[in-house]
């Protein structure tokens, strides 16, 4: 007997003539003690089913609430670049604005020679196409949020483009900043498939960077062939940028920190347009500093 149940069974009757009016009894019993095993069983696998499922819910309802706490911080620096970005484009727009309305008052005197009328006009031009950049680059942002920003392509010669930039450039870098436009080995016969207006306006933007935030030292940009792809390159010797920092400017409305806004100027709209418009032209864009 004790081996039987060892072995797993519910009961066990010894088989005697007196024994056998038992029989009845000890089968029902044992079937009603398996059926009571089977749904305990069951139970318990329900139980456990059901404790999985609250715990995936629960998990979902974690990440959830992780999602829901990542997106309102970014909703709130968000808000907090917007708002800083739009006290420092009131600021950037103003200050060409005083600069044109200051000189065209000073223009209007009497008493003004010919050479001090001639540095205002030219005062008063520089203004208007500092204005002029900063509108251009409220329009094209305004375009890329709306996914309205249009591409034409064409086949591009570069080595002709490339010295279309330096040219304009070049009169603009200070004397001390040697200035230099270096095309690849044999690339200078290279032409492309691109917008050859958007590709200008990215190499304007990335020069012009290098211009305001190089000192001293050197500037150089130029291009290479690499197998199948072609690599342009905008290098200085500026105030570097930090490692977090590197895929901040890429942001709209950011620029490496406010700081940079108070001492160099800018909206910090440039690369982020420059972003979206290589991306457009099927390019990738990066940084690497020290």
């Amino acid at each position: 007997a004790v081996e039987m149940i060892k072995s797993g069974a519910l009961d066990y009757l010894v088989k005697t003539p007196e024994n056998f009016s038992n029989i009845r009894w000890c089968i029902e019993r044992s079937i009603r003690e398996w059926t009571s095993m089977e749904e305990r069983r069951k139970a318990q696998d329900e139980l456990q089913q059901k404790n999985e499922q609250l715990s995936a819910v629960n998990k979902e309802m974690i990440k959830v609430v992780e999602e829901l706490q990542e997106s309102r911080e970014k909703a709130i620096e968000s808000d907090r670049l917007k708002s800083a970005f739009l006290s420092n484009m009131s600021h950037e727009i103003r200050t060409p604005m005083n600069g044109i309305l200051g000189f065209a008052n000073l223009l209007s005197e009497k008493d003004r020679s010919e050479e001090e009328k001639r540095n205002y006009i030219q005062i008063i031009n520089d203004c208007g196409n500092q204005l002029l950049v900063i509108l251009n680059d409220l329009i094209d942002i305004a375009k890329i949020e709306a996914n309205q920003m249009m591409v034409n392509v064409c086949q591009v010669q570069v080595h002709e483009l490339m010295e279309d930039i330096y040219n304009m450039f070049a009169p603009k870098v200070d004397r001390a900043i040697r200035f230099s436009y270096e095309p690849g080995e044999d690339d200078q016969d290279i032409s492309i498939t691109t917008d050859p207006v958007r590709l200008k306006q990215i190499l304007n933007n990335l020069v012009s960077n290098a211009i305001k935030f190089t000192i001293n030292g050197s500037i150089s940009f130029g291009f290479r062939t690499k197998e199948s792809i072609i690599e342009f390159f905008v290098k200085d010797t500026g105030i570097g940028i930090t490692e977090d920092q590197k895929e901040k400017i890429f942001h709209r409305f950011m620029q490496a920190d406010v700081s940079t806004t108070r001492s160099f100027g800018g909206t910090g709209l440039g690369l982020s347009i420059s972003k979206a418009l290589v991306e457009m032209l099927g390019g990738m864009i990066w940084v690497e500093s020290t």
